[in-house]
């Protein structure tokens, strides 16, 4: 279940039904909540066994996809790629350097730009991130190299 915290907006007993659905079945419940620190919160603390999640950090997914290039698949793969063509695919997928090796051996930095860009996840960002781009110099100078298009994706997030 997502969005645990978000079920009781404006009606009540809904967590308290769900701790005890939890605790009566025989099948496990997942249940994501992004603030289990809200009073609201409660009734599931004492039914449920609390697991949290941190971003991965760059340098761990780094570390795991340079492994991945040279041992696709069990198989020793030499695949050369610099560390500043990983730091462009770890803004992509994991699942991105396996579909390139099926076509090429080595990747240069454009190349991996333009595959992490292709392949990248539309998200939502932050509003003082937001606000921070769209006052910041740098899209604004003849010299940016960021499009119309780029422009109008920060004008348009929620």
């Amino acid at each position: 279940m997502d969005e645990v915290d978000g079920m009781s907006a404006g009606d009540r007993g809904r967590v308290g039904a769900l701790a005890t659905l939890i605790r009566k079945t025989k099948f496990q419940v997942v249940s994501i909540v992004n603030d289990r620190i809200l009073q609201k919160m409660r009734p599931l603390m004492n039914a449920t066994f609390n697991m949290t999640f941190r971003k991965p950090e760059e340098k761990m997914i780094r570390s795991h996809i340079m492994s991945t290039a040279f041992n696709l698949s069990g198989v020793r793969e030499g695949m050369k790629a610099p560390a500043n063509v990983i730091d462009n695919l770890v803004k992509g997928s994991l699942n991105t350097l396996s579909t390139w090796k099926l076509s090429s051996s080595a990747m240069d930095f454009d190349e991996s730009k333009a595959l992490a860009k292709m392949n990248g996840k539309y998200t939502l960002m932050p509003l003082f991130t937001v606000i921070h781009e769209i006052l910041g110099p740098h899209w604004w100078e003849q010299t940016s190299r960021k499009t119309l298009n780029d422009k109008m994706g920060l004008y348009f997030q929620d």
